[in-house]
């Protein structure tokens, strides 16, 4: 049974950020998606509900964000999968610069969506599985990738006011747990592992 599915059976109501309807993700074709206008309600609602504070999970850049909550405080914990790179991490192995190259190197991708061809897709995301499986997962599952936000995780580190800054020292924060996979290249476990020592001096219960 899912993790969500035992969790929402117990006394802690589960609420998750998907696609709006809950029907399929976005097609390939279709270039931007609203991804503020459709989270803003989950925001209002749940994360910023005056009567409780709620566990964040994310993954990617959920993960990041998840940690973003977690410093400036709405969350009382946080689980990060895989987070994309926050601010003052520099381990950037060539298996995860490989499948994000496609994107980054286009600086036009900056302001639009890039698509991936099913061998970029295997790469990043099918490396763990056959060929086969990864291009049934290809075709069922992939969208393109926002150029904007990759560009803006990748500069995070030379860039002065960055959306990927995280209050790692944050005092009075909870608990945080990073989790990451160890065959995973589009976030790999060097990344994750690096993303632990910026909390190390903190003073707040430990990750």
């Amino acid at each position: 049974m899912p993790a969500a599915r035992r969790a929402g059976r117990g006394p802690w109501p589960v609420r998750r950020a998907g696609h709006r309807g809950g029907g399929p993700p976005p097609s390939r074709g279709r270039g931007r998606t609203r991804h503020r206008r459709r989270h803003r309600p989950l925001r209002a609602g749940v994360i910023d509900a005056p009567d409780r504070q709620p566990v964040v999970v994310g993954h990617s850049f959920g993960g990041l964000i998840a940690q973003k909550l977690l410093g400036q405080g709405p969350a009382r914990a946080a689980v990060a999968l895989g987070p994309a790179r926050i601010k003052g991490v520099k381990a950037l192995p060539f298996s995860q610069l490989r499948p994000g190259f496609p994107v980054l190197g286009n600086p036009a991708n900056r302001r639009r969506s890039a698509p991936l061809t099913a061998a970029q897709f295997r790469c990043g995301f099918g490396n763990a599985v056959c060929r086969e499986e990864s291009d049934e997962l290809f075709e069922r599952h992939t969208i393109r990738s926002p150029g904007g936000r990759l560009c803006k995780a990748a500069l995070a580190n030379v860039s002065r006011n960055s959306p990927a800054a995280v209050g790692t020292g944050a005092a009075d924060r909870g608990p945080l747990l990073l989790v990451s996979g160890q065959e995973d290249h589009a976030v790999p476990d060097a990344v994750t592992r690096a993303a632990h020592k910026p909390y190390g001096d903190s003073p707040a219960v430990p990750g």
